[in-house]
């Protein structure tokens, strides 16, 4: 305990002075640390304002750390030691400290300060409830305008069960962590979660188990022939939430106006439309939150035209000035990929070991391809392509396909084994962040279309292997249509 009090006392000496101005204090302790190591905290506002506030710290020689936060609202925010993750609770005022083995990271951590018992709570959810961080391992099925994800875990268990079965264990699964919540506040205020966690925990455990029921509907429904009478469980789905720093509360108000607009039938307008249909059925932040996460997806899929009104309808609107930003970023991304805009400049080893850019094929059409070995969409799409890619190349179009593998041996092995041809590069997520960023590859697969000038060219809105064609043998023989 002694040695603890003056492990405390050190780190206070250490925070600034801007630990006044802060809401929220994180610190703690890495054992057996490597040397020279930094720890890393994020806190993920791309709903509300596309930031993430990214808070680095430089370990202290006996492993001690510490982070002065300003928290908006209570989420979840990742801590990376040594390129691994973990999640941890976050609220105003909280002060919260970690202690664990570097060795061991994301494993055996213990929790104390103000903040303590809700991450001790929050810890044995997540080991019941494992979440996937890395976003380019997750399944993307499609649904309309919407892609669900799903982790490979979750993925597993939908192949297993029938429809009854996966309701039963979900069902299950929710109603355990609901219980966790009544539980621990029956424990004495001694030990009793903040109001604000016990709040934020079950808004997690029911969202994940409506999003993953309305997920295993949508997919599965054909399989099963799943009438109406599956998705009643809607009915005891409250809309209206305060917890909207929640993701899987986030995703379910996406896939549940994709699922409503959907069932009433589509049409030619369907992001403008569920724009509409928000303002319907939601209010508040929740409503905000939606509208503009139509706005972001219609601009990314370069429906411009059609969401521009509704773009201008939500910027006029003083309810949604908190979203404000987010949709003017969405606005300008969009005419950043534009149809005759400079594609960003870059540089990477193939796989001989060769430096190679962008720019070295000016004056040639450049089809580039972000993929990895693990993502199976990606091997599909890379295997149409491969077959016509050598026509393409003996006309001048350069084929660069940029891997996003960690495992240098995985990656050589599936292009030997798929025979792919082509220019192979690689990037890794750790070290090439900003030229990811440039491209905006959050999932994968991921191509673009580059004209001899170096310009972004209009591409299908879904991948389309003979669309891809038509326009790489267009541009080839200098047409620009």
């Amino acid at each position: 305990m002694r040695n603890r009090f003056y492990t405390l006392l050190t780190l206070l000496f250490f925070l600034s002075i801007e630990a006044l101005l802060a809401n929220t204090l994180v610190m703690g302790k890495v054992n057996n640390a490597k040397s020279a190591s930094t720890i890393e905290l994020q806190l993920n506002y791309l709903y509300l304002n596309n930031s993430v506030d990214i808070y680095t710290a430089q370990l202290n020689e006996d492993g001690t750390f510490g982070f002065n936060v300003e928290t908006r609202e209570p989420l979840l925010a990742t801590l990376t030691y040594d390129h691994k993750k973990t999640l941890i609770y976050l609220q105003p005022q909280d002060t919260l400290i970690i202690n664990c083995d570097g060795g061991a990271f994301p494993y055996d951590l213990s929790f104390s300060g103000s903040g303590g018992y809700n991450n001790s709570v929050l810890y044995d959810y997540f080991r019941e409830n494992p979440p996937e961080l890395d976003q380019f391992k997750m399944t993307r099925y499609r649904a309309g305008i919407y892609w669900y994800v799903n982790s490979p875990s979750m993925d597993e268990l939908m192949l297993m069960l029938n429809p009854e079965q996966f309701s039963r264990n979900l069902l299950m699964r929710r109603e355990k962590a609901i219980a966790t919540v009544s539980f621990e506040n029956e424990k004495g205020a001694e030990r009793t979660m903040s109001t604000a966690f016990g709040q934020y925990l079950s808004t997690e455990a029911l969202y994940n188990w409506a999003y993953h029921m309305l997920l295993y509907g949508d997919i599965y429904k054909n399989k099963y022939q799943l009438d109406d009478s599956f998705f009643t469980f809607l009915d005891e789905v409250p809309l209206d939430n305060i917890q909207i720093s929640n993701y899987w509360y986030r995703q379910f108000l996406l896939a549940y106006v994709n699922h409503q607009y959907r069932r009433a039938g589509e049409d030619a307008s369907p992001y403008a439309s569920q724009f509409d249909l928000a303002g319907q059925l939601l209010s508040g932040a929740p409503e905000a939150f939606v509208k503009s996460s139509l706005i972001v997806k219609a601009f990314q899929a370069g429906k411009v035209e059609e969401i521009i009104d509704k773009y201008e309808q939500f910027s006029k609107s003083r309810d949604y000035v908190d979203y404000e930003e987010r949709v003017v970023e969405s606005y300008e991304k969009a005419l950043r990929f534009a149809k005759g805009t400079q594609a960003p400049d870059f540089s990477l080893t193939d796989i001989n070991g060769n430096a190679v850019a962008l720019a070295d094929f000016k004056g040639k059409t450049v089809y580039l391809n972000f993929w990895a070995s693990w993502c199976h969409p990606c091997l599909n799409k890379l295997a149409l392509i491969q077959n016509f890619q050598m026509d393409m190349e003996a006309r001048g179009v350069v084929f660069l396909h940029v891997s996003l593998d960690t495992d240098k041996e995985s990656w050589r092995h599936v292009i030997d084994k798929m025979a792919l041809t082509g220019i192979h590069l690689r990037a890794d997520r750790n070290l090439h962040t900003k030229f990811l960023n440039q491209y905006e590859v959050k999932v994968l697969p991921r191509y673009f279309i580059i004209d001899k000038e170096g310009s972004f060219i209009d591409k299908p809105n879904k991948f389309d292997a003979q669309a891809i064609r038509r326009i790489l043998t267009d541009l080839s023989a200098g047409q620009t249509n």
